[in-house]
């Protein structure tokens, strides 16, 4: 008996340990029902997130715009590679894109962007420059931001939405067919979805 009680503690710490599931009983994945909703509204409002990530961010007041040149906007060389935040943008700080970031996706994923968005980094002798800065409580955007890495959103048809693996109480992968605007061309999409400080967020990007 003295043998089997360290095996019979691990099975129970191991039973412990499992995730609750959306109902709180099992840790079985959960039905599409349960799940649709939220990557409905998470898949929505990554569109927003996309933009801030991948597309053409905020608005701006572009260099060489008459505004820009008639109020001197760009005269100080330290900021020639980024522009103004138009004062009309839904973002002024960069916490503001935080907040909007956090509220979709995951902090795994963010991890992943922060240094892009707004620290920059070197490649061998060249400096990649952050996407967003933030001086004396101005906001500014990077030149690069003018070319965009996605000028496109892709379409999804919810109907056709799949719970599939691998997934769990609180990390489930669903298939989507979908679209890019402007071409029929129908393609499956896997999205993932994580439960994370009480909120579901998604783990991978929907463009």
């Amino acid at each position: 008996m003295k043998k089997r009680l360290p095996a019979l503690l691990l099975a129970i710490l191991l039973l412990l340990a499992l995730p609750l599931s959306l109902g709180g009983c099992a840790s079985d994945a959960p039905e599409v029902e349960q799940v649709y909703d939220i990557v409905v509204d998470l898949v929505e409002r990554s569109y927003a997130a996309n933009d801030l990530l991948y597309g053409y961010g905020i608005p701006v007041h572009a260099i060489g715009s008459a505004l820009a040149d008639i109020n001197y906007l760009y005269n100080d060389t330290d900021f020639a590679d980024y522009e103004y935040a138009h004062e009309l943008s839904p973002y002024l700080s960069i916490a503001e894109i935080r907040d909007t970031l956090e509220s979709v996706y995951s902090s795994d994923f963010l991890d992943s962007h922060n240094t892009t968005l707004f620290d920059g980094f070197f490649v061998g002798n060249d400096i990649v420059r952050a996407r967003y800065y933030e001086k004396s409580e101005w906001l500014y955007q990077s030149v690069d931001a003018d070319d965009p890495l996605i000028t496109w959103q892709r379409i999804y048809d919810y109907s056709s939405m799949r719970v599939v693996k691998p997934s769990s109480a609180t990390y489930v992968t669903v298939e989507i067919d979908s679209h890019i605007e402007n071409d029929s061309t129908v393609l499956p999409v896997k999205l993932s979805i994580v439960y994370e400080n009480g909120q579901w967020r998604l783990d991978t990007p929907t463009y």
